[in-house]
């Protein structure tokens, strides 16, 4: 199965990227949003050595949050699905004894795309889902924050292929009258675009490559609880 590789940068290289962004006055936003990106990854990285919070502690705090943070709006433009693409729906994010998973359907309710994800982004997409946050921020939360801060939003995200195992996306960001993307791992764009109420692109090659039917999930029998084969386990649980 397809994982996830991280990129792992030391709290002194995000300490400078945040100095950087700070001083250099004369960078573009465009610019400015890519240094708070890459902060952002190696931020990310460096929480895996905490461990995430549990599900019974997210249904704890969110149900005794006077009122959740709200989500980022979701109008914006229609987006058009470009060739060799299919827009994904997020299915359910499924525990699993060998780690969470995000599972995205076709459109067809017959073919699915099993991501394995951490459990620090598992969280943050199940909650997104439910339309719920925390009282106070998670990191897919203060990245929200940010993209809006400069003036800038999300317009969908792109699972584009699979190298060496490794699921590759993209995020694609609108900024006045420009259009960038920044790679990204799926699982924070997934989550993004979760919360942004944006499509979720998938290369019709990824599909065919990884997608798993709704028999081998056992949904004909249980429809309700859903079983990732074990072929699909990453070989590497740290490239989650």
């Amino acid at each position: 199965m397809p994982t996830i590789a991280h990129r792992t940068r030391s709290p002194s290289a995000v300490r400078q990227h945040l100095v950087v962004t700070r001083s250099a006055g004369r960078l573009s936003h465009a610019a400015a949003f890519g240094l708070v990106l890459a902060s952002f990854a190696s931020l990310a990285c460096c929480q895996r050595k905490s461990r995430a919070p549990s599900e019974n502690t997210a249904a704890a705090t969110v149900a005794s949050a006077p009122t959740p943070a709200p989500l980022l709006s979701s109008a914006s433009p229609a987006v058009t699905v470009p060739a060799g693409y299919l827009e994904a729906r997020l299915y359910r994010v499924v525990e699993t004894s060998q780690g969470d998973v995000v599972l995205l359907d076709d459109g067809s309710e017959k073919r699915f795309l099993p991501i394995f994800v951490g459990g620090t982004e598992a969280l943050s997409i199940r909650l997104r889902h439910d339309k719920q946050r925390y009282p106070r921020p998670l990191t897919h939360d203060l990245l929200d924050t940010l993209v809006d801060k400069l003036g800038a939003r999300i317009v969908k995200v792109q699972v584009d292929d699979i190298k060496n195992q490794v699921f590759i996306g993209r995020v694609f960001v609108a900024q006045g009258d420009k259009t960038f993307d920044v790679d990204a791992r799926p699982s924070d764009a997934i989550a993004l675009a979760t919360g942004a109420g944006v499509p979720i692109l998938v290369a019709t090659s990824v599909f065919d490559a990884a997608a798993i039917t709704a028999s081998d999930l056992g949904l004909d029998k249980e429809p309700d609880q859903p079983h990732v084969p074990s072929r699909t386990k990453p070989r590497e649980p740290t490239e989650l």
